[in-house]
């Protein structure tokens, strides 16, 4: 999961520049290879920021607002039925809800990006199949795809329970571990969780 701290970040940035002598002039084709090699991004620019204000209608009926996701550590999954990355994640993401259910101070919630749903009738045809048991908004225009400030289906966000963005990431299948990274998300939410001061 990717977290970013600002000040380590020019911490660590600083004490590189002390350690390495002169920079060497960039190699911009290596960049723009390793670019091309993995798109996903980094970094998320609403990090320590709250999550956007937004309405939206559920697959099962009814409508979920950013209101309805405070008060709780909330995983906000971002993802598509037309999304092959998605698909690849799904088994990832069904493992991610388990463990999600057995802790009391964290919630999962998922929104359907786009309106594309593949040999499906709908979204919730999906779910039902599937057995979903988290609740799905659906973004057919990508309206809160946009709110979000995103690029990359599937992204994770970590909201706190103030509604705060704490953390991040892209795509659970993308690590050696055999479990994907959802024992490294698992593990890092927890870091997030006694970093952050609780709610008054």
């Amino acid at each position: 999961m990717i977290f970013r701290s600002i000040v380590l970040g020019c911490a660590a940035a600083l004490a590189l520049m002390a350690c390495s002598g002169p920079t060497p002039a960039p190699n911009v084709e290596s960049a723009t290879a390793a670019a091309k090699a993995d798109p996903r991004p980094k970094a998320y620019a609403l990090i320590g920021q709250p999550m956007p204000a937004f309405r939206a209608a559920l697959s099962a009926g009814g409508s979920l607002t950013e209101a309805d996701l405070k008060g709780k550590w909330t995983i906000i999954d971002f993802w598509g039925i037309w999304c092959p990355d998605c698909m690849r994640d799904s088994p990832h993401v069904a493992a991610l809800y388990s463990a999600v259910q057995q802790d009391p101070d964290l919630r999962m919630v998922s929104v359907h990006v786009d309106r594309r749903t593949g040999r499906w009738a709908d979204v919730q045809s999906y779910v039902t199949e599937k057995q979903i048991g988290y609740p799905v908004m659906l973004d057919p225009e990508r309206d809160l795809y946009k709110k979000f400030q995103l690029g990359w289906a599937p992204t994770y966000l970590v909201v706190d329970p103030a509604g705060i963005v704490r953390g991040f990431r892209t795509d659970l299948s993308q690590e050696s571990d055999p479990a994907g990274g959802v024992k490294t998300f698992l593990r890092d939410i927890a870091a997030l969780k006694s970093q952050t001061p609780a709610t008054p």
